[in-house]
């Protein structure tokens, strides 16, 4: 029973996750945050941390830094996700700058 138990364990974990994407492009106002104070620090396959505001918005941060806003039209699934508590994660998908000059675009994805 044991072995069996062990087997049918070990068979789950095997399995690969299917991960759907809810929301995929780019953040609104990184140029009013905190973002050129860290943009040396984002590129392709960062991991962001996405936080509901006070006005229903959602926020999304690398550590405790604000970069930037999901757009209001787009940002409703995502909303919904997190108040109901499924685990979404957020990733830089892209990063648009050109030499000597700010961070023009950041696109992200956000998969659940």
């Amino acid at each position: 029973m044991r072995q069996v138990k062990s087997t049918i364990q070990n068979w789950f974990r095997s399995e690969p996750v299917q991960q759907s994407i809810v929301f995929k492009g780019a953040l609104c106002g990184i140029k009013l945050y905190d973002l050129p104070i860290i943009y040396h620090h984002l590129r392709e396959g960062v991991d962001l941390t996405l936080r509901m505001e006070h006005n229903n918005s959602i926020a999304a941060y690398f550590k405790n830094f604000k970069i930037g806003y999901i757009p209001f039209g787009d940002h409703r699934t995502v909303k919904a996700m997190l108040e109901r508590g499924f685990s979404v994660s957020c990733r830089v998908s892209r990063v648009v700058r050109e030499k000597y000059l700010p961070t023009q675009s950041l696109e992200i994805q956000i998969t659940a």
